[in-house]
């Protein structure tokens, strides 16, 4: 009897030996779908998640080429801007230089006249002195 209990007593430590490894590999089994499950439903298609995002990202975009349009209206008037502050500065470099023009002219004329007043006061002191002469030689 001896060996026979200790033949069952082997085949029941067999048995639940068995059922241990089954249970372990069942487990194993069921961790490794859980595990496939949660990378599969991670894994979805990622263009549902970002079709959300795509209007938006075309509103940037075209936010963007209108930036870029307007940027260059914006430089446009700027150069106009320095032309026409150099276009002032010009007329007023030419307004400056006109006056002192006239004023070189009055100056010059008041000069000429100033020498013809002196050269024909001197030319009749001279024509008086000359009558002078004459009347006093005949």
């Amino acid at each position: 009897m001896g060996g026979i209990a200790s033949e069952g007593s082997g085949l029941q430590g067999t048995s639940k030996t068995r059922e241990v490894l089954l249970l372990e590999k069942n487990r194993s089994v069921q961790s490794k779908n859980a595990t496939l499950q949660i990378a599969n439903s991670d894994l979805s298609d990622p263009v549902a998640a970002l079709d959300p995002g795509q209007p938006l990202q075309l509103i940037v975009q075209r936010m963007q080429d209108i930036e870029n349009e307007n940027q260059k209206p914006r430089d446009t008037l700027e150069e106009y801007n320095k032309e026409f502050a150099e276009v002032k500065n010009q007329e007023a470099t030419i307004k400056a230089l006109k006056e002192t023009t006239n004023e070189y002219e009055q100056t010059l004329s008041s000069k000429a006249e100033s020498l013809a007043l002196g050269k024909e006061q001197k030319l009749r002191n001279d024509s008086r002195k000359r009558t002078e002469s004459c009347k006093r030689l005949k």
